[in-house]
């Protein structure tokens, strides 16, 4: 009877919270706009499906109740429990497309990005989406992790990996900071093949270390118990074998930091440095790290490196961007790394363990990176040839950076659309040029810095304008060559 009864109630809850998740379906297949794809709506159709198929699992259970024996009442209530659970993870999948809609993202970028993503996920269901938190990020649920829990069946014939790229909603008119989907872009590539392993490991020395400065507060002055001593017991060998594993754990999570900043600089040139500095970094807090991110001062670092191997010197980076790399370069030289915290003494040993491991590691992430981007990677003469032509034209007549002569051999002298890469680079060029020129007075009054400022966000305004419109009009050009090539055979 008891069985009878909990069960009862699990199937109540169960039904009435897949009845409210159907009834949301026909708003949220309204509200997401259906203009890419494998995208939104595509998702939708699969999560109705699966939540059907919960709801039919928990019927049956319900018709078998009455008639069960008591053997079998624990099977009955282990099965309604696991539809409930599943039920509230198919509430938990639907946040992840719930406001995805047309109106919260800058769409002319979703193409590009989207067939960069498809290079290495060719079946994936990406979905874009704007957030509040102050960041971007990547999530990806593998067919694998649904298939534990949805019909073979309905899993089979929809798109994997779910892949959702949440980006701020703060900056989302300001088109040019949006190089930075491009770090995202990066963690899906690396999680489309190996990982890549660490140059070195830590040490059994360097572990004992760190739990050194853990345990040292609990050994009182005078004590006859020594260091070794308490590492020799159970819970020092438990200690220890933690701080390795958390050490193991930062190392990993840090070189795919670095490898997605190494690929977004790969694929978007000195782009991506001067949103990463624009919306990251700062002067202020150069050495914080967290155990899922490095310091600013060492992915800076690395970026900076790659443009340089990349062939991004004085000579060919645009003036105004010169000033910037300068600025960085020299920042990270000259200003001195922030003073431990008190009470941070064992996480910054963790960190600082860490980021050796992986300062020996960066060559091979950086290799690992360029060789799976090397045939679409933007180039230093393409940027160079891009800000020659189309950054004066930009600020002095208008004229948004849509198309050029092609270059390639058997298209020359052929229109063709700009690529991503490129429209963004000659954007930063005219918004850095435009800020700049706006800071330049010496011994300004408030009343100046107020309106320089003014003017500067009008202008960056105007210009993100001009560049997602460039966006929008060279993804229209690509389409229509696309179909005109198809029409003719070609």
């Amino acid at each position: 009877m008891a069985y009878r009864d909990a069960i009862r109630f699990i199937l109540s809850e169960g039904e009435n919270l897949a009845q409210s998740i159907l009834a949301d379906f026909p708003t949220q297949k309204e509200q997401n706009y259906p203009l890419y794809g494998p995208g939104p709506l595509h998702f939708i159709t699969f999560l109705e499906e699966f939540t059907k198929g919960t709801l039919t699992d928990l019927l049956w259970v319900r018709g078998q109740v009455d008639e069960s024996s008591v053997e079998l009442q624990e099977d009955l209530f282990r099965e309604a429990k696991r539809s409930n659970i599943v039920l509230r993870y198919i509430t938990e999948l639907l946040e992840l497309v719930r406001g995805a809609s047309v109106e919260d993202l800058p769409f002319p970028l979703v193409p590009s990005c989207e067939a960069s993503l498809r290079r290495f996920h060719p079946d994936a269901c990406i979905i874009f989406k704007s957030t509040l938190d102050y960041n971007y990020e990547i999530i990806t649920i593998p067919k694998s992790t649904i298939a534990k829990l949805a019909p073979r069946r309905v899993v089979d014939k929809h798109h994997w990996p779910l892949i959702v790229i949440r980006i701020p909603s703060r900056p989302i008119a300001d088109t040019a900071t949006h190089v930075l989907i491009a770090h995202e872009i990066g963690h899906a590539i690396y999680n489309a093949g190996r990982p890549v392993k660490p140059s070195v490991q830590s040490t059994s020395e360097e572990i004992a270390n760190i739990a050194r400065k853990l345990l040292a507060p609990l050994l009182p002055a005078g004590s006859h118990i020594s260091f070794d001593d308490l590492i020799k017991t159970d819970l020092g060998r438990k200690l220890v074998a933690s701080i390795g594993r958390r050490v193991s754990g930062v190392v990993e999570d840090w070189i795919q930091e670095i490898f997605s900043d190494t690929i977004g600089c790969l694929l978007m040139g000195p782009a991506f440095l001067f949103a990463y500095v624009s919306f990251l970094g700062s002067f202020m807090a150069l050495d914080q790290s967290r155990d899922t991110h490095p310091s600013t001062r060492l992915r800076t670092a690395n970026i900076l490196t790659v443009l340089r191997r990349r062939r991004y010197r004085g000579d060919v980076v645009a003036r105004h961007g010169a000033a910037l790399l300068k600025a960085w370069e020299v920042a990270l030289k000259e200003l001195p790394e922030e003073q431990v915290k008190p009470g941070e003494e064992v996480d910054q040993a963790v960190w600082e363990l860490a980021g050796n491991i992986v300062f020996l590691s960066l060559t091979k992430v950086r290799r690992a990176a360029t060789d799976r981007v090397k045939a679409v990677a933007y180039r230093s003469n393409s940027y160079k040839e891009d800000v020659d032509e189309f950054v004066k034209l930009l600020l002095d007549e208008r004229i948004p950076p849509i198309e050029r002569t092609s270059r390639q051999s058997g298209r020359k002298g052929t229109m063709v659309a700009l690529d991503l890469a490129s429209v963004l680079n000659v954007g930063w060029e005219a918004i850095l040029s435009r800020h700049i020129a706006s800071s330049k007075k010496a011994s300004p009054t408030a009343e100046e810095l107020a309106t320089a400022a003014e003017s500067a966000f009008r202008t960056r305004e105007k210009l993100n304008e001009m560049i997602l419109r460039a966006i929008e009009l060279g993804e229209v050009r690509r389409t229509w060559e696309g179909v005109h090539v198809h029409a003719i055979g070609g």
